[in-house]
């Protein structure tokens, strides 16, 4: 019988019917914005030998990490000790049965991930362009502004010089 002080963790239950331990998860966007959790993954014998896991898939804790869209990594009891977690696909992200029933939704939802990912880059965009235009239009008038008194006072100077006072009657 476990001990109540025995370190307990979340399982995920795999479309393809296998079940495996979550150690923990976080979220992240991957790099076309779609976003995800990065889930490290503690696997069984069984899961080794099925997925034909390899030395160089673990970590030096003896864990992998896989990265699943929100699309398909779904909560059933989101508890860090008595969680459960379903994945509609298989352990490397392949397509089940079951998440083939969901196809449609996971590319509306994702495709509409992306393409917020990409008005949010644009936005960035713009506002550091606004930001730059009016940093160079402070700069601009305050330039003007200096122009317009070096003008003034040469405009001063230069009426005397170029006969452009009124004539003095005498």
């Amino acid at each position: 019988m476990p001990s109540q002080y025995e370190p307990r963790f979340p399982f995920c239950i795999l479309g393809d019917g296998n079940v495996v331990q979550v150690r923990f998860k976080t979220e992240r966007f991957n790099e076309e914005g779609v976003e995800g959790y990065d889930v490290v993954i503690n696997p069984s014998k069984e899961i080794i030998e099925e997925y034909d896991l390899r030395k160089e898939d673990f970590d030096e804790n003896g864990f992998i990490t896989r990265w699943y869209p929100k699309t398909v990594f779904r909560a059933l009891r989101d508890d860090p000790v008595k969680g459960m977690y379903f994945l509609y696909t298989d352990l490397n992200g392949q397509d089940t049965a079951i998440s083939r029933s969901i196809v449609e939704y996971r590319e509306v939802i994702e495709s509409q991930q992306k393409h917020i990912h990409v008005l949010k880059a644009r936005n960035a965009a713009l506002w550091h362009d606004i930001r730059l235009m009016t940093s160079q239009q402070k700069e601009y008038m305050s330039k003007t502004v200096e122009m317009m008194k070096i003008a003034k006072d040469l405009d001063r100077g230069m009426g005397d010089d170029y006969g452009t006072e009124e004539p003095t009657t005498g």
